[in-house]
This record gives structure tokens, C-alpha cells and sequence, in this order.
């Protein structure tokens, strides 16, 4: 019986400890998805201007993650708190092209019609201060 309760709290002590480090990292990191981008064009077809609808899919970047942040009572704050915010977000930006390789003129698809777009992905992220 003795050794069953020390290794119950044994255990406790284990995720009481992981709770405590989780809470306090920040992971915050570049992760890929796959999206559909899809777009609205306007083309000359057979001499007539009219609207065609393209989409393309393509692998791109994210920030995903968590950051510490925390509020804290504080006698030093008009509030009363003292806060702390950070969230996960991106350090810059780049450009990249999206081929629209479908492009539909109503229900019918369009041959050899491969029209590009841009989209801005994160080219890094980090936990950054959370503003408005």
C-alpha cells in the first residue's frame, strides 16, 4: 500500500511539473497548409469580355503556436493588474506566385488557361507583443 502511494504521488508530482513548464513556453513556429486560392478574371473569350472563376493550390507558410502571457495583480497599476501579453505571430513577409491551374467559363473548364496570383505568406514567426 505504501509503495502504491508513493508512486501516486509520484505521479502527480510529474504533471504537476509538466503544467507548469508547458505554461511557461513559448512555441510559437512556421507550420505548412495547403489552400485554395481561387479568383475571379476578367478575359476576352472569343471577343467577348466576361468573368472566369480560376483556383490553384498551394503549400504555404504559417505561424502557429502559443506564447506566455499573464496577468498579475500589481500595486503599482492604475488598474490593479499588471499584464503581459504575447501571441504568435510573423517577423516579416514575403511574396509568393500561385499558378491557377482551373479556370472555369461557367461549368466548362478552360484549356491551356493558367493565369498567376500573388499571396504573402510569414518568412518567420515569433511570440512578439500583442498590439491592436
Amino acid at each position: 500500500m505504501s509503495q502504491m502511494r508513493t508512486l501516486l504521488h509520484i505521479i502527480c508530482i510529474i504533471q504537476s511539473l509538466h503544467v507548469v513548464f508547458s505554461q511557461n513556453e513559448n512555441m510559437c513556429a512556421h507550420k505548412e497548409t495547403v489552400m485554395t486560392i481561387t479568383r475571379s478574371i476578367e478575359v476576352s473569350l472569343e471577343g467577348n469580355i466576361g468573368q472566369v472563376e480560376c483556383t490553384g493550390r498551394v503549400t504555404v507558410k504559417q505561424c502557429e503556436g502559443t506564447c506566455v502571457s499573464k496577468a498579475k495583480p500589481s500595486g503599482n497599476s492604475e488598474t490593479g493588474m499588471e499584464r503581459t501579453c504575447h501571441c504568435c505571430r510573423e517577423t516579416g513577409q514575403t511574396s509568393k506566385t500561385v499558378i491557377l491551374d482551373e479556370c472555369y467559363d461557367g461549368t466548362e473548364l478552360i484549356p491551356d488557361f493558367k493565369p498567376t496570383t500573388s499571396i504573402t505568406e510569414p518568412s518567420g514567426c515569433s511570440c512578439s507583443q500583442c498590439r491592436n
